[in-house]
């Protein structure tokens, strides 16, 4: 993977689950040479999509029943 750098580094994602809730994440915080914020998506036992962030102390970044995750910034 290549380094983030310059004006990659204002690019952001957005992860949003089917009940509308919403998180923001900053590239730069989740790039390995960076702040290599841990993140996975997986399954629940329903089969529906989960963000995890299991490095979060309170896991208010973790989206279940995620629906979409959208890159902003980047061109």
């Amino acid at each position: 993977m290549d380094r983030i750098r310059g004006k990659a580094l204002a690019g952001y994602i957005v992860a949003k689950g089917h009940d509308g809730y919403q998180v923001a994440f900053a590239l730069g915080e989740l790039a390995p040479d960076l702040g290599n914020a841990a993140t996975s998506v997986g399954t629940d036992k329903d089969g529906s999509l989960r963000l995890l962030c299991p490095n979060d102390s309170a896991g208010a970044r973790s989206v279940r029943m995620l629906e979409s995750i959208v890159l902003y910034g980047i061109h």
